[in-house]
């Protein structure tokens, strides 16, 4: 089974080789890179195992102790600089290479001795060196996951009261890589330690399920990190973080602690309300896939939170769902009109500002109780033969 972690290289060289010749080349790509060398470097340490060359005597040991202790802080770090994608790399950023620095010590300490025996071995004989390794090295990767899957579940509450989209900006698809993971982790260290207990045996070819499960993990990061933008500027980030509160409050309470930095009087905001129901009609802003919070409070000469306040208050809506529904209503007319008869229903969607079909099958579900098609036939039941999706 030499295969699968000589496969496994070939991805992490051809993802490499994608992000050296990218163009507009990202801070998270340097840890995007990173990550691909430290599961290179432990498909290496698998590919040797396979061949029947022990490592564990050598220096080569390295490669699976350097990716354990740096995989978790890799990917965490990769999110952080994707989701504020004008962040600057901070000193205290550095504080990420501790665990490394801990758990090189029982390893200099192994190769200076030269023992006989592996390194695991040589470590299960040292009370602290084994703690280091059982906890902090085994665990180090599950606890910046978690860290991570917490930290991305926030985002996905953030993004609908700044963003019209979804698409590439709540990380849906790192935080599931994730989850999966941490779930092979998790259960990995179950069966192991089932098995040491002697209450299951572990088969041999647990080994390549591994193996299988790290080139999936790689493919998927690889896939989806290369594509990934960036999502908030810090100025972007801030604005968000000023718009949000979480917390049970009741309704006035809440409302004088969410919109207490706004300065929004009753007339600005009449008139701010106004003048965004007039703009929504006449320039349609909302065709534009990409809109933002920020990108309309400009057109309104706003600020964001002023306008958050406003849509929230008025249309008890976010942003998301503010702006989908115009689009919603965009492709309802448009589905009346036999006209358009000739048109498939994702291209009116697209019309209109949607860019996932997904996305706007399920908010127009949600909106009409009905799908387009359905809708479509309810208002020109004279041609409802000719639809389609």
């Amino acid at each position: 089974m030499q295969a699968l972690p000589l496969t496994g290289m070939g991805l992490v060289a051809l993802f490499l080789v994608l992000i050296l010749v990218k163009k507009n080349k990202q801070r998270s790509d340097i840890f995007l890179s990173l990550f691909f060398i430290l599961v290179g470097a432990e498909l290496t340490y698998r590919f040797l195992r396979a061949t029947n060359f022990s490592p564990s005597n050598t220096w080569l040991v390295a490669f699976d102790l350097i990716y354990w202790i740096l995989l978790g802080p890799t990917v965490y770090l990769y999110a952080c600089f994707v989701i504020r994608r004008d962040q600057k790399f901070k000193k205290y950023m550095l504080l990420h290479l501790v665990p490394l620095a801990i758990i090189l010590i029982p390893y200099v300490h192994f190769l200076n001795l030269s023992p006989l025996t592996g390194f695991f071995a040589y470590s299960n004989n040292h009370a602290v060196y084994r703690w280091i390794i059982d906890i902090l090295w085994e665990y180090c990767v599950l606890a910046y996951l978690i860290v991570l899957i917490i930290r991305l579940i926030r985002l996905r509450k953030e993004v609908p009261g700044y963003f019209s989209s979804r698409k590439r900006k709540d990380l849906s698809w790192l935080l599931y890589l994730s989850a999966g993971f941490a779930t092979n982790i998790m259960t990995s260290s179950i069966l192991y330690y089932l098995d040491i207990l002697q209450v299951i045996s572990m088969p041999d070819s647990t080994f390549y399920f591994q193996v299988i499960i790290l080139i999936l993990y790689l493919l998927g990061i690889g896939i989806f990190g290369y594509r990934q933008k960036g999502i908030f500027s810090d100025y972007e980030m801030h604005e968000v973080s000023n718009i949000h509160f979480q917390g049970k409050l009741g309704p006035v309470p809440e409302r004088e602690f969410k919109y207490r930095k706004s300065g929004l009087q009753e007339d600005e905001n009449r008139i701010l309300l106004n003048d965004l129901i007039k703009l929504m009609k006449t320039q349609q802003p909302y065709i534009d896939c990409e809109l933002n919070l920020q990108g309309l409070a400009l057109k309104l000469n706003t600020s964001v939170h002023k306008l958050s306040q406003v849509i929230n208050e008025h249309f008890r809506q976010n942003f998301f769902d503010f702006i989908n529904s115009y689009r919603i209503e965009e492709v309802k007319k448009l589905l009346q009109d036999s006209k358009n008869n000739n048109l498939k229903v994702i291209s009116l969607a697209y019309d209109c500002g949607f860019n996932s079909k997904s996305a706007f099958y399920t908010a127009f579900k949600k909106d009409t109780g009905t799908t387009p098609v359905e809708y479509r036939r309810k208002y020109q039941p004279e041609h409802a033969t000719v639809f389609s999706n």
